[in-house]
């Protein structure tokens, strides 16, 4: 029986020797790879602040402001007039109104003044609900 089996080899059920040296080889590739990174990140951070902090330019191309031409020549655009405000944007207009009068009470610090601010506003709370349920 024992011509039939063979015993086994060199290396059965034992790990690859060179299964450590790749792990090492990738590992040193990472290393010297964010080595690299990090030396470049000393570098170049001057200049990195420096573009951070400096203000940046827009301007329009040509055809741009070509386009913006064109549309002066139809009236004044919508947010340079706000009487013009239809639909949404007069909604948002007077939301915005209501809030910086809102704003202003609250600055005042009087106390009267305020309570009668949120009365108003409570006020002005249940009749758009109610607004919302005859719709």
């Amino acid at each position: 029986m024992t011509d039939v089996i063979q015993a086994p080899g060199m290396g059965h059920n034992q790990p690859d020797p060179l299964e450590m040296e790749k792990k090492n080889q990738k590992w040193d590739r990472w290393a010297k790879k964010r080595t690299f990174v990090r030396a470049l990140e000393g570098t170049y951070s001057h200049l990195y602040k420096t573009l951070k902090e400096e203000k940046r330019v827009y301007s329009l191309t040509p055809a741009g402001q070509a386009a913006l031409d064109e549309r002066l020549t139809e009236g004044p655009l919508p947010w340079m007039n706000p009487e013009a405000a239809e639909g949404h944007g007069a909604f948002r207009q007077a939301l915005g109104q209501l809030v910086m009068a809102a704003k202003q009470v609250a600055n005042s610090g009087n106390p009267q003044l305020i309570e009668s601010a949120a009365t108003i506003l409570n006020d002005a709370r249940r009749k758009l609900y109610q607004l919302l349920a005859e719709a």
